[in-house]
This record gives C-alpha cells, structure tokens and sequence, in this order.
C-alpha cells in the first residue's frame, strides 16, 4: 500500500464532527491491522510458506543443469614413452590436451525417493496452514487488545461526565449552602464541609480526565497514530443497554475447532509426522533416471582431436542404504521422540484452553451478577439523594447527609460503569478463548 492510499484510508476512518475526529470501533480495528508489525510478519511468513509449497511441487518434474569445466594441463598425453628407435609412432601417438573443455546438459527425473517428495510437499503444506493460522490469530489478538483499550476509554470517558456532575452537583450545593449562610440558617462548618467535598471532586475530575488521556494515548499507539493525536470516541457506555453475553452451553471439541492456537499445534503433530516418513525415506532405496548430452574438447570420440564433439546418453541410478553405523535409524528414532512431545504438547495446550473457558465463563457469570447487584444499588442511591435534596430544600436534613448521599451516588454510580464494562470486556475474553471472531456487541 503506497503511501497516499494510506492517507486516504485513515482520512475515512475518521469522522469530523464539529471538527473532531471521532474513531469508531471497526476504524480502530481496521487501522491497528493495518499498522501492526505483528501481522505484517505473519502475512510475510504466509508468502514464505507459499514459496516454500512451490519448490516442494518443483521436486516432482524433471531437473535440467548444465555443467561446464576447463582445466590446463601442463604436458600433453602419449599412448608410448620417447623412444630413440621409434621416434615417428612416439610423435604420431601423442595428444593434445593442455586445454580440456567438457560439459554436460543433464535431465535427471525422480522415479522413486522412498516417499521422500511426497513427505516433502505433505510439510510444506502443514507449514502454510500453520502459518495461515498463525496470521488469523495474530489479527484476532490485536483485534481484542483494541477492543479493550475502545471500550476502556470508553468507561473513562463515563467516568469523566460522572466527575464532572459531581463537580456540578457539589457548586450547586456549595452556592445554596453560602446563600443559607448568608441568611443565617447554615453554619460556617456547613460552607467549609461543601468546599472540601468540593476540592476532593475537582481532584478527582482531573484525575479522571488524566486516565482518559493516558487510556486515548494506549489506543492511539494500538492504531498506529501519533499518540498527540486527538480524536473522539463514537460509543457512549449506557447503563440502560443489555447484553446478551451468556452462551446457553459451551462444546469444548468445538472450541478446540475454532481455536487457532490448537489448529496450529494439530498441524504441528502431523508435520513431525511427516517428519517420521522424511527420516524413514533416507533408509529406502531410490531409483532416478538420467539423460544427458555430454561434450568435450578435445574429442575423446573421435582420436583426441581438438575440436569439440559429444553424444546423448540415457541410464537411471539405483541407491539403496545398507550400513550407517545407525544414523539413519536413529534419525528416525528421533523424529518419533519429537512426535510424542508435539502430541504432549497439544493435550497440554487442550487442558489449558479449556480452564481457560471454564474461568472466563465463570467471571461473566460474576460480572452480570455484579451487575445486577450495581444498578440496584445505584436505583437505590438515587432515590436516597433525591429525598435527601428535597428534605434539604425542606430544611429537614443536614449539609452533612446530603454530602453523604451525593457521595454514595457517585459511588454507586461509578461502581455501576465499572460492571458494565467489565461485563462487556467479560463477554469479549470469553469470545477470544472460545476461538470466535470478535463481534460489535
């Protein structure tokens, strides 16, 4: 992708408004794939894995080389030694070869390899299946870290509107406690209770509104952005919304299935395998036909003359292993020894997915129940500040007990947006560790 096609497509991902820039999830998803290292290796072994399938199916057609060689030799070559009493044959029988040329075009075909070919085109597969499945769960995790760094600036910005009607909440208290004051129906203690609640709110607002920058900042670096950036967030966490997150039952082979991770490690057991027949073909015979045109200079065929000269040839090679001390046996011993770790492997990586389901279910039940238990509270709270502010308006109930139920309302209210959106970041790992693609939910 050049570089202005870039441009372009983070310049749709945003959306102005009001001259901010606002990301959406599916923007934020699209620009940290897009942007991550992670996945540009994983497509980059995808495209070495598919090189190495074109090689191996190269092993199953003839191979054609050309070799060529050229030496000098310091003497000539004489069929006789000097001889004083035949000096006319001794020169008559000498050759010229201080300057050989010789070559060769060879077409050597494979007939059998003891399955050596075959096994090498079976690994090449599983190696690009493996590195498929490594693409599609690299794009999975970074698709998950974005969602949780989204829905958490998400909550932070919730927590930034609560702070700020704290704040709010607390200068309308704070004026209409000075005003009673003024009027000699409050104390000086009442006016000095309100503004300390009142610098504890606006320390806690800028906290707030620091973890949100912090939160903005983390997401940025997921996307590929400039940190400094600044941008919006289209989503709202609304305490009103539901969701479904609970999956009437869980299919635990299903879940190895979908599960890219144990994808990869089952095609690892059956490339070491292939690894097993790989070692068993160096102890077989092989059987390779061979033609060739073969030259030389001078010419061996026709009385060493120096011109070149050659013929074709046809034949085939019999290899077939009889003693190596045990190395090839070995080999193969080996290869089955990696076999059974793999499968260890694998039954390791099972269990462990399957506690790692069996928890996440766990704390979603958690979460919805905590949910549940939150917004009750938060009703209760609620109700609990508005008689408080009427028996106050009413002049029935002290500055102390209102502060206490705005203070329990923002509790609660707080420890509600918490809930929710561990409940939506408990639905999301649950996604991940079931193996399912990562919805909008």
């Amino acid at each position: 992708m050049n570089k202005h096609l870039s441009v372009t497509l983070c310049l749709l991902l945003f959306v102005s408004v009001g001259g901010a820039q606002t990301l959406t999830l599916d923007s934020c998803r699209r620009l940290a794939v897009n942007n991550s290292k992670t996945i540009k290796v994983a497509q980059e072994k995808i495209n070495a894995a598919r090189y190495e399938r074109k090689a191996a199916r190269s092993l199953y057609f003839p191979a054609l080389d050309f070799n060529a060689i050229y030496f000098h030799n310091q003497h000539n070559v004489s069929l006789f030694g000097h001889s004083d009493l035949l000096p006319a044959i001794s020169s008559l029988l000498t050759f010229d070869v201080r300057n050989v040329y010789a070559g060769a075009l060879t077409l050597t075909q494979p007939v059998f390899t003891g399955g050596k070919i075959m096994t090498l085109n079976r690994m090449a597969d599983r190696a690009g299946k493996i590195a498929g499945y490594e693409y599609e769960n690299a794009v999975q995790n970074i698709v998950f870290q974005v969602d949780e760094a989204y829905w958490t600036v998400v909550s932070l910005q919730s927590k930034c509107v609560l702070a700020d009607s704290y704040v709010s909440l607390l200068d309308t208290l704070s004026f209409n406690v000075n005003e009673m004051y003024l009027q000699g129906v409050a104390t000086k203690s009442d006016c000095l209770s309100v503004e300390v609640k009142s610098s504890e709110a606006r320390l806690a607002q800028l906290k707030a509104n620091n973890g949100l920058s912090l939160a903005k900042m983390a997401l940025a670096q997921l996307c590929g952005l400039e940190i400094t950036d600044d941008f919006e967030i289209a989503d709202n966490l609304s305490l009103e919304d539901k969701l479904n997150v609970m999956p009437n039952s869980v299919d635990i082979l299903h879940v190895y299935d979908k599960r890219r991770d144990i994808r990869m490690l089952v095609e690892a057991v059956d490339l070491s395998r292939q690894n097993e027949r790989l070692a068993l073909s160096e102890m077989l015979p092989k059987l390779v036909v061979v033609g060739a045109y073969a030259f030389t200079n001078p010419n061996l065929i026709d009385g060493f003359e120096n011109r070149f000269g050659g013929g074709f040839s046809v034949g085939a090679t019999l290899s077939i292993p009889l003693w190596h001390w045990g190395g090839n046996y070995n080999k193969l011993r080996s290869a089955k020894v990696q076999t059974a770790v793999s499968r260890l492997v694998l039954e390791d990586a099972e269990e462990m997915v399957e506690l790692q389901v069996r928890q996440a279910e766990q704390r979603l039940k958690e979460a919805e129940t905590a949910v549940m238990i939150a917004d009750k509270n938060l009703s209760l709270a609620e109700e609990n500040m508005r008689n408080a502010n009427l028996g106050f308006e009413e002049g029935v109930v002290a500055v102390d007990v209102v502060l206490a139920a705005h203070a329990a309302w923002r509790q609660a209210k707080a420890e509600a947006l918490d809930a929710h959106i561990a409940l939506r970041l408990g639905s999301l790992h649950l996604q991940k560790v079931m193996g399912e693609e990562l919805d909008d939910r």
